[in-house]
C-alpha cells in the first residue's frame, strides 16, 4: 500500500521523516509546496488533490479520514469517497460537526485503516495534528 500525506505545515517533510511515520509516507505535500504552487488552505482541497494526484489516484477511490472541520468539507468538495471523520474527543457533538461538514462516517479510533473497515478501497487518512504532528490527511493506494 502507498501512502501521500497533506499538511499545510511547513514542517511536514521533518515530521515525515522520524520515527513511525517514514514507512507510512511514499508521496508528501506539505506547506512548502502548497506555497509554491499557490494552493489554497482549507477547506479548498487543493492540497489533498495534488496528494491524490501525485499517487495517480482518483479522489473518489479515495477515502479520506481528516479531523479538522475544514478538512472534511475539503474532502467533500474534493470529491472524496468516503470522507471519515476522525473524532478526537469522543463528544456527541464534535462528532455531529464533523457528520455537518460532511463526514460521511465517524471514527473515534486513531487507526483510521482498521477502524474504517475499507480495505478494498484506496485510503486518504491518518489525520494528525496537536501532539500526533502536523498531518491532516494522507492517501493510501494498493499496490
Amino acid at each position: 500500500m502507498r501512502c501521500a500525506a497533506a499538511s499545510a505545515s511547513r514542517h511536514g517533510r521533518p515530521f515525515a521523516a522520524v520515527g513511525r511515520n517514514r514507512p507510512l509516507v511514499d508521496v508528501l505535500v506539505d506547506g512548502t509546496d502548497a506555497h509554491r504552487m499557490n494552493l489554497v488552505g482549507k477547506p479548498d482541497p487543493a492540497l489533498f488533490l495534488e496528494a491524490v494526484r501525485r499517487l495517480r489516484v482518483d479522489p473518489v477511490d479515495a477515502a479520506m479520514v481528516e479531523d479538522s472541520l475544514a478538512g472534511v468539507e475539503a474532502g467533500r468538495r474534493g470529491h472524496f469517497g468516503p470522507v471519515i471523520g476522525l473524532d478526537r474527543t469522543g463528544g456527541t457533538s464534535a462528532a455531529a460537526n464533523l457528520r455537518a461538514r460532511g463526514a460521511d462516517a465517524i471514527t473515534r479510533h486513531s487507526d483510521p485503516e482498521r477502524a474504517s473497515g475499507l480495505r478494498e478501497r484506496s485510503y486518504v487518512g491518518l489525520s494528525g495534528g496537536g501532539a500526533a504532528g502536523p498531518f491532516v490527511t494522507a492517501a493510501y493506494r494498493p499496490p
